[in-house]
């Protein structure tokens, strides 16, 4: 058996389960490492039976375990395709590869042995007899094609066709003299010709006239000549019109396939390399702090290390976010970086070694600033935090702080999310806004083991305002609905757009209630006018 990763840091990993025993949990000793929210240091242990099924069990863990979206309690015997959540970590069951063929093989020899034993004749049963069928059985299913017989032509003598010399003795000689005078005739009235046979065929050719008779057809009116004349005219007029517009596009064609060859021609242009290699170090009598940030390539790597807490992590952004990356350029060209000059180093203050340097490789310039125990020009300043913004958008903002300036922003995110909770009731967006400093507060905790009192504290709050939300949200919902059918459309109203205020943008919920306010709005000016 194996899992695979749904979500978090390792999504689309997958891990085989060899052992009988594996631990999970945030603990670097656990045999499977998830770090992830809601995750206890040692939250679970999948064990193999002697059946070589899996049964998963709970190790006392703060959140519990959920399978299949059902949290359970103690254990529970697992199957392949079973989703298991572990806090905010998803993963999914499945059958190793070796497994899958072992029990195809076993399928397929049960269905060969299913299909021997239904190819096995019945002896008992009579034996088929097929007979040919009869000439009285009924007509036969392809009913044969009838003959095609070709008449002679009239012009030929009769006496040439096969005929037998019974039958000519009985021919009467007043109709054998009636066969050859038509006959004759009708050589005679055949055209001698092509010349003729055209001719006779534009003679009855009239195709505007067909229901007058043949001597009308023989002496045209005026008003056929006019129509004639017309449609001719619209004939050539159409045929000068296709003519001129396959000009246009074959001029068209030409012309545009003409200026491709010539931007063919033309040198491309090489794309100037943007290189940026940025690192904040502090160093201490009992601690080194680092952290980096590498640009190349339209690729990122941020990489954290700190000594003291044992954090040590990389993260690589394959294609970097193209608005992101140009409002970073943007910053670089606005400063005077680039005619920087190196200042002298100075002095560790309070054992405290600071040092910053940025390298950038920009529009064909290269430069490299190292400031060391010193105030920073300005341009580096504003370029360190154009960094930082970058750094937030990939979340890695709470890594790059020291322990003591995580724990001291948890704390001010904390006490703002107490404030917007105590004052939920002045303004239902103060709700929203306490769950999501809470959760900052717990995210900026998150690397910190063992954890401190406040993170504990936050998780509580947390979940008890998500759970006053939900419930609020479900209120609205049904008081929306009881407004439109009083046709209260002003309640509706206030209703839908509370429900927006709870929501967040990138929820169902907001878009659906901030449509409602659109439709109520528009159906209230109509309603006014």
């Amino acid at each position: 058996m194996k899992i695979f990763f749904l979500d978090g840091i390792r999504a689309g990993e997958s891990v085989d389960l060899q052992k009988a025993q594996i631990t999970l949990g945030r603990e670097l000793d656990n045999d499977i490492n998830i770090l992830a929210e809601g995750v206890s240091r040692y939250h679970a242990r999948i064990d193999r039976l002697n059946d070589n099924s899996r049964i998963i069990i709970d190790l006392g863990s703060t959140n519990g375990i959920k399978v299949n979206k059902e949290k359970i309690s103690g254990s529970r015997k697992l199957k392949s395709g079973d989703v298991i959540e572990l806090g905010d970590q998803s993963f999914k069951l499945a059958a190793s590869d070796g497994e899958s063929t072992e029990n195809n093989k076993v399928e397929n020899k049960k269905n060969n042995k299913k299909r021997q034993t239904d190819k096995k004749p019945d002896s008992s049963a009579a034996p088929l007899q097929v007979t040919s069928p009869s000439a009285h059985d009924g007509e036969p299913d392809n009913p044969p094609m009838q003959k095609i017989i070709f008449k002679p032509m009239p012009a030929e003598p009769v006496e040439k066709n096969n005929k037998s010399p019974s039958s000519t003795k009985n021919k009467e000689p007043a109709k054998e003299a009636d066969l050859e005078q038509s006959g004759v005739e009708k050589e005679k009235s055949r055209p001698k010709n092509t010349a003729e046979i055209s001719e006779s065929m534009l003679k009855d050719l009239d195709i505007f006239n067909k229901t007058a008779s043949r001597k009308n057809e023989s002496t045209p009116k005026a008003g056929s000549k006019k129509r004639r004349h017309s449609s001719n005219l619209l004939f050539y007029t159409s045929v000068v019109c296709f003519a001129a517009v396959f000009i246009a596009i074959f001029y068209g064609y030409n012309k545009h396939k003409s200026s491709r060859i010539a931007s063919a021609a033309k040198p491309a242009q090489k794309k100037l390399p943007f290189v940026l290699y940025y690192v904040k170090e502090k160093a201490t009598i009992d601690n080194v702090f680092r952290f980096s940030v590498l640009i190349e390539l339209d690729k990122v790597i941020f990489t954290i290390d700190d000594l003291k807490s044992e954090r040590h992590f990389s993260k690589t952004i394959d294609k970097i976010n193209e608005s992101k990356l140009e409002a970073l350029k943007k910053e670089i060209n606005r400063t005077s970086f680039m005619k920087l000059e190196q200042a002298t180093a100075g002095n560790a203050v309070n054992n405290l070694d600071e040092t910053r340097l940025l390298s950038i490789v920009s529009a064909g310039k290269t430069n490299t600033i190292n400031v060391c125990n010193t105030f920073a020009p300005t341009s580096f300043e504003t370029i360190e935090s154009a960094i930082n913004d970058l750094s937030d958008f990939y979340g890695m903002h709470s890594i790059a702080l020291t322990p003591e300036e995580l724990k001291k922003l948890a704390e001010e995110m904390f006490h703002k999310a107490e404030d917007c909770f105590q004052n939920r009731e002045a303004d239902p967006a103060n709700l929203l806004k306490a769950i999501r400093r809470y959760r900052l507060a717990i995210e900026y905790l998150d690397q910190f083991s063992p954890k401190p009192e406040i993170w504990n504290i936050a998780r509580k709050r947390e979940q008890e305002a998500e759970a006053m939300r939900q419930a609020r949200l479900s209120d609205l919902k049904f008081e929306f609905k009881r407004m439109l059918r009083l046709k209260d459309y002003t309640g509706a109203r206030t209703a839908a757009e509370e429900a927006m205020k709870l929501s967040s943008e990138d929820e169902k919920m907001y878009h659906i209630s901030r449509k409602a306010v659109m439709q109520i709005d528009q159906y209230l000016r109509k309603r006014n006018k």
